[in-house]
């Protein structure tokens, strides 16, 4: 009978070890399917953050062109406004006298250098 209780025993074992590597490997299954699942769902996120991220430099570049070109068109009508004043270098009273004087002394050195000073009014 020790023999048949000794067998017993041992195939009872056998049965509980197997059960047990049955669930460790169920377990190992599981954690590798998480970890797949884990991997797809990363590879997901960084695909959608570089797709946001290149939406983000084409917005920005398109903002970005748009300004330049909305302060081009603003110097440029600031531009025409300031030269329709009467601020404008056209109208300055100042630079025209600026203007004669300045042609004044480029006759005046004309004059000195071809030897007609005398017929040059100062």
């Amino acid at each position: 009978m020790d023999h048949d209780v000794a067998a017993r025993e041992t195939g009872a074992n056998a049965a509980v070890v197997e059960r047990v590597l049955d669930a460790e490997r169920n377990v190992e299954s599981r954690l590798q399917a998480a970890v797949d699942e884990v991997d797809r769902v990363l590879r997901a996120a960084r695909a959608r953050a570089d797709a946001i991220r290149i939406r983000t430099d084409e917005r920005i570049s398109r903002l970005h062109v748009a300004m330049e070109s909305r302060l081009e068109r603003k110097i440029a009508e600031m531009r025409r406004e300031f030269l329709q004043t009467e601020e404008s270098p056209e109208n300055d009273p100042h630079l025209g006298l600026k203007r004669d004087a300045l042609q004044r002394a480029v006759r005046r050195l004309a004059a000195r250098m071809t030897g007609e000073e005398g017929e040059v009014a100062r």
